[in-house]
């Protein structure tokens, strides 16, 4: 907290033995006292492990002030306050005040701070703090005021500076000062750059938005959040946007153009209006909530002419610039996989361009100057079509403009280049051609263009479980693994432990969307692993019985294997058409309830001589999902388990085959791949979009296990962390509608709670998970 002094020549002694003495000196003070500048700063409370030691300033010159406030304001985890208008701070002028900059050594200071990335100058004032606080006014309807305390209770002295702004009233009267409100600031872009861009690279990632696209820019920065990214920026284009994102404490600069700005006016005054600006909807503040525009469209130009000037202000400033359009959605982190070398390098748009909604700009001079004249014509684009009945919103973009301005450029005036399209998908890569998932890539980044509405990007984010905001605009929870390297993986696996008695088994690896490094699983320090079978059933008998003569006939070389075996209750559909007609000898209601008591009798009296065997009869209806989804908790690592439904049979060799793959795919770590979340006992007969041929047609002659995407669930081996991980995300009330607890690894509530995670993923599997 720092805040300005007032600067008065008093004019004679105080006698502090007046008990009016504190009035009469705050009426003079008040009437006759001038407010320091902004950059001298006289008192500071701070927590000295957040600030770097001192450099040895002279003390009574410049700079030491500005650069010790400036480590706060730069600073992602701290926050610096201004308590000017609240803290009555006098100096008592002794000489005229001023002419420091003047003095003996402070050339000597200022020399000082040259190392900083930032000069403290630009950040160390009381005007860049992020907050500030104010008092709340003596009016008679505020129940905070001093005026209205209850007889006998006195009210700290708070200042008041004559103008102030008291429109805020606090909501909580506690703290160190009862009678003031914490406001926000709005901060200049050099306060936020410095705040956001990363200290090593200086590299900032923005996204231009209007509150249109407010869930879009939510989903847009919880997947940075997921991939460890936190040095972000909001750009946006409307007041109502700044404050909803100020108002949640998320970095955010308002910045509009000026042909944008004179083109909503226009717009406003027609009988358009309405086509920008959301009537019903308003921030906080009451300011209008605009719509989310279609690509092409005018209005859309006019934000895109706002970004490129904002773009351009960054630049200028020496930070380097990924710029990313918030229908992106991030798997890893793209920076790693820029090339430093080049001026500008973009996401891959029909080979030889560059996508304008993905592009990253090194501060050099040849990128200013190619973006000067990207600028300057799009100013002379967006007058045209506003003037056009008609016009093609497809070359009459920056992004076209971007692109011929490239290729006309000389080889020595600027380097340019794509980034791998395997590193960043466009949407018909991803989404329509599916060559990312064919291919067994992972992108970095998804863009989810080639599609023109901000309903049907939405749509296609829930489909493939990227959609990660919920309804109250919050992160939800997801699985997070590492990333491994190198980025792309081959499709086929030629190597691993040699198997008998059965062939074509895969193993399999996870979806791209399911994952993010960081937080991921490694390898298990120890090979001493315990498998689990599981078993659902409900309602087949000869096939449970089928199965149970499998599992006799298997060798499971003298260890230790436990049995679970999970019966569906009826549904109450079931007894009730079963109740309904008790005298048909044909109903297949009741023919179904007596073979599903079979089948409880059967588990029961079944021997298993491997280990436990324990038989887990619901006593609610599950359904298929539900039996699945709450039959197995992992409880460390080197718990595996393979679920089968009751209709599968196993190889007598499985479990040889299953324990020496499990050894060299899990526990080996030359061999383990994060992404890698089981291994399936099925033979995978098609690869989708290779269809018809068969895997054996194109994989390599000698392959006999390979890497896959879509989960197989004929005999699944699931490894502990990405199965946790997993019932943890499904079981969330943001993924799910109908909510539920989220399950960890090492926590076996669930098979305890019967009925409770299952029912949860029952109803959650009915209405939405996909």
């Amino acid at each position: 907290m720092v805040g300005q002094r007032i600067d008065i020549l008093y004019p004679r002694l105080i006698d502090f033995n007046n008990p009016m003495w504190r009035e009469d000196f705050k009426r003079t003070v008040e009437r006759y006292g001038k407010t320091h500048g902004k950059y001298g700063i006289d008192y500071f409370l701070y927590r000295t492990r957040y600030a770097r030691p001192m450099p040895p300033f002279i003390v009574g010159r410049v700079r030491w002030d500005n650069w010790l406030l400036a480590q706060f304001i730069g600073n992602q985890n701290a926050a610096a306050v201004d308590a000017t208008e609240v803290v009555f701070a006098v100096h008592l002028n002794h000489m005229k005040v001023g002419g420091s900059h003047s003095r003996s050594g402070t050339d000597y200071n200022i020399n000082l701070t040259k190392s900083d990335a930032v000069d403290p100058k630009k950040l160390g004032d009381v005007e860049s703090c992020d907050y500030y606080l104010a008092p709340i006014p003596n009016s008679p309807g505020n129940a905070l005021s001093p005026k209205n305390l209850p007889a006998g209770e006195s009210a700290p002295s708070v200042f008041t500076r004559p103008g102030a702004d008291f429109s805020t009233t606090s909501s909580a009267p506690s703290g160190a000062c009862p009678f003031c409100t914490l406001r926000p600031k709005e901060q200049s872009i050099d306060v936020m750059l410095a705040k956001q861009a990363d200290p090593q690279t200086r590299d900032v990632i923005v996204a231009t938005v209007n509150s249109g696209y407010l869930d879009f820019s939510i989903n847009w920065m919880c997947t940075l959040l997921r991939i460890g990214r936190k040095n972000f920026l909001f750009h946006a284009t409307d007041r109502a946007m700044y404050t909803i994102l100020r108002d949640r404490g998320l970095p955010v600069i308002y910045y509009e153009s000026n042909i944008a700005l004179e083109y909503k006016a226009l717009l406003a005054q027609s009988a358009n209006g309405s086509f920008i600006v959301s009537a019903d909807e308003t921030a906080a503040d009451g300011t209008p909530r605009e719509k989310a525009y279609d690509y092409g469209s005018v209005a859309y130009q006019a934000l895109m002419n706002s970004r490129t000037e904002f773009i351009y202000k960054i630049l200028q400033k020496g930070y380097n610039v990924l710029l990313s359009d918030v229908d992106v959605v991030f798997l890893r982190d793209p920076l790693q996989f820029v090339d430093r070398n080049l001026d500008i390098q973009g996401g891959a748009h029909k080979v030889e361009k560059i996508t304008g909604g993905f592009i990253y700009f090194r501060a050099t001079d040849a990128a200013r100057a190619l973006w000067v004249k990207v600028l300057l014509q799009h100013r002379t684009v967006f007058k045209k079509i506003q003037a056009m009945e008609n016009f093609n919103i497809h070359s009459m973009t920056e992004q076209e403009l971007v692109n011929e301005l490239l290729k006309a450029a000389k080889p020595d005036e600027i380097k340019w280049g794509t980034i791998d399209e395997k590193v960043v998908a466009d949407g018909k890569r991803f989404f329509i051609d599916k060559l990312s998932q064919k291919n067994g890539e992972w992108p970095a980044a998804i863009h989810n263009n080639y599609i023109i509405g901000v309903d049907n990007k939405r749509q296609r984010f829930m489909n493939i479980s990227m959609w990660l905001v919920d309804d109250d605009l919050r992160c939800q929870a997801f699985p997070g693994l590492q990333a491994p390297t190198p980025y792309t993986l081959p499709l086929a696996h030629v190597t691993g432990p040699p198997a008998r008695g059965s062939s074509g088994m895969r193993a399999l690896a996870s979806s791209p969307a399911a994952l993010s490094p960081g937080n991921g699983p490694v390898p298990a320090t120890v090979k001493d692993f315990r498998l689990t079978v599981k078993i659902i059933a409900f309602n087949r008998p000869r096939a449970l019985l089928r199965l149970f003569r499998s599992l006799d006939a298997a060798d499971f070389m003298g260890d230790k294997v436990d049995l679970d075996i999970y019966i569906d209750f009826p549904s109450p559909e079931l007894v009730a058409n079963a109740t309904l007609e008790q005298n048909d000898p044909n109903n297949e209601a009741d023919i179904s309830l007596q073979e599903y008591a079979r089948v409880r009798q059967m588990s029961e009296v079944y021997r298993w001589r491997h280990g436990r065997k324990q038989v887990h009869a619901r006593d609610k209806h599950y359904g298929l999902a539900g039996q699945w989804l709450a039959s197995w908790f992992p409880m460390g690592t080197t718990e595996i388990a393979i679920i089968l439904e009751d209709d599968n049979i196993v190889s007598p060799y499985f479990y040889v085959w299953l324990k020496r793959a499990v050894e060299y795919y899990y526990f080996n770590p030359e061999q383990f791949d994060p992404r890698v979340y089981g291994i399936m006992l099925q033979s995978q007969h098609m690869i989708p979009g290779r269809y018809p041929k068969r895997p054996k047609e194109f994989l390599p002659h000698d392959a006999k296990f390979f890497r896959y995407q879509l989960l197989s669930t004929w005999g699944p081996v699931f490894f502990p962390h990405h199965w946790a991980e997993f019932i943890s995300w499904c079981v969330c009330p943001a993924v799910c509608v109908c909510g539920g607890p989220h399950r960890r690894l090492g926590s076996r509530a669930g098979e305890r709670e019967r009925g409770g995670a299952g029912e949860e993923s029952r109803r959650c599997h009915a209405r939405r998970w996909r």
